[in-house]
């Protein structure tokens, strides 16, 4: 219902954990056989709890935790110079899909769909949210 009313791809926020940066750590998903090097940054293979070694994809692509020492300011160009590196398959940052945000907003009780444009505004404090019809 809702993906029929915003009319495109939908993200979810709530306004009481609003940020402005990402955090510093992301999964990548890199070709097997290649070695990863990232200025600034730690990557380590995944492992889970469950499992006896490192976290490997269907198509035989390891999972490479990748932290940075500081949150990442630019999401989409950070996503785009990461796929740009000799194998990599793909990464954790997703930028650039959404182009409607559902918003829990503080009020507890109400939900609203936003553009994206107005979302961001929102966010960077430049506007208030227009009131939920």
């Amino acid at each position: 219902m809702l993906d029929v009313k915003a009319g495109g791809p939908l993200s979810s926020w709530n306004f009481e954990h609003s940020i402005t940066s990402l955090a510093s750590y992301f999964p990548l998903i890199n070709a097997p056989f290649t070695a990863l090097s990232f200025n600034l940054s730690v990557p380590e293979i995944r492992s889970a709890l469950r499992k006896d070694g490192s976290v490997i994809t269907d198509l035989g692509n390891m999972v490479i935790d990748v932290s940075f020492p500081s949150a990442i300011q630019n999401p989409a160009e950070l996503e785009k110079n990461i796929n740009m590196v000799p194998g990599v398959v793909d990464n954790g940052i997703i930028s650039g899909v959404a182009t409607f945000v559902l918003v829990a907003l503080k009020d507890g009780g109400n939900i609203k769909v936003m553009n994206l444009e107005e979302f961001v505004e929102v966010v960077l404090g430049r506007r208030q949210p227009n009131p939920v019809l």
